[in-house]
């Protein structure tokens, strides 16, 4: 049943950088129909939308629909590794309520000729969060095989990395918190992938002009990524907690300064009682004496009276 949603990805379609997310695994199911339908001649492939609903989870069928044809009329743009093409995969496309029917360009079936290709499950594809892990992803399996216990991708330029996610005009600082940290989080809770990354510097260089990708399936052996911060950033988050600290000191000095006025209201209030309670009593006991004395005096003058 797992093979149902393995698929054989030419490495040129891995490299590929104007595609969002589902576009990317909707091409993915795409190439499985090659994979499983060999078609030398007439390359014509019967499918229902559904099929995509299923295998790539999208269940809009309306943008399925739409991505479908937006492929249709779209070259894609291959970037690998500097060799740069444009591709087209479709001659033609029609859909009949859930069916669709495709013809591939001829030079989108070339590419099935080439012996290198990756091998991926789009299941697993489809837990990844961003388009920017999906071609992570990808890239993993393309250079992964099974006796590897841990492998580093050759290093890329960070520009060409930049334009293989998408990015015209990105700091490497975003690359960093916007991107890449993210795909690590992304890649190591949903696949059976551990990844990691750094940048390097050229000889001669001060600012990075390299990418290390590097990945592996024993967690052991992928180290945590660290930031390093400056002394000043250190100097400034303690000066940051320290503060945190003083204010909270001072709230609960303000807590405890409420604390004992409402001891000394609970006090007064005690004594204020306290007296009440004492005058009632010798209300009561005035009260007492007067009515014996006056029931005395009545016994005394019905005495005199008989």
């Amino acid at each position: 049943m797992e093979e149902e949603f393995v698929i054989y990805k030419p490495k040129p379609l891995i490299y590929i950088s104007n595609l969002t997310q589902r576009e990317r695994l909707i091409v993915n199911f795409l190439i499985k129909l090659v994979n499983t339908q060999n078609k030398e001649e007439n390359p014509k492939y019967v499918f229902r939308v559904g099929n995509i609903k299923n295998i790539c989870n999208i269940r809009d069928f309306e943008a399925i629909r739409a991505i479908l044809y937006n492929l249709f009329e779209t070259n894609l743009e291959i970037d690998l590794l500097k060799n740069k093409r444009k591709l087209k995969i479709m001659k033609n496309i029609s859909m009949k309520k859930s069916e669709v029917s495709i013809t591939f360009s001829n030079e989108f079936m070339e590419l099935f000729k080439i012996n290198s290709y990756a091998n991926i499950d789009i299941k697993e594809q489809t837990k990844l969060k961003s388009k920017y892990s999906i071609i992570v992803y990808e890239m993993i399996k393309d250079y992964y095989r099974t006796n590897n216990s841990f492998v580093q991708i050759p290093h890329i330029e960070i520009d060409t990395f930049k334009n293989l996610m998408g990015f015209k005009n990105i700091s490497n600082y975003d690359l960093k918190k916007i991107v890449l940290e993210k795909i690590i989080v992304d890649i190591n809770k949903n696949t059976n992938f551990n990844f990691t990354y750094k940048f390097l510097n050229k000889i001669g260089s001060k600012k990075p002009t390299h990418i290390e990708l590097k990945f592996s399936k024993e967690k052991s052996i992928i180290p945590k990524i660290e930031n390093k911060k400056s002394d000043a950033e250190t100097l400034k988050e303690i000066e940051k907690k320290m503060e945190c600290l003083r204010l909270k000191d001072i709230e609960n000095e303000k807590k405890m300064e409420w604390l004992k006025l409402e001891d000394i209201k609970i006090a007064k209030r005690r004594d204020a009682l306290t007296k009440q309670e004492i005058y009632c009593e010798e209300t009561t006991s005035r009260y007492e004496r007067y009515m014996n004395d006056y029931e005395k005096r009545i016994d005394e003058k019905r005495g005199e009276e008989e």
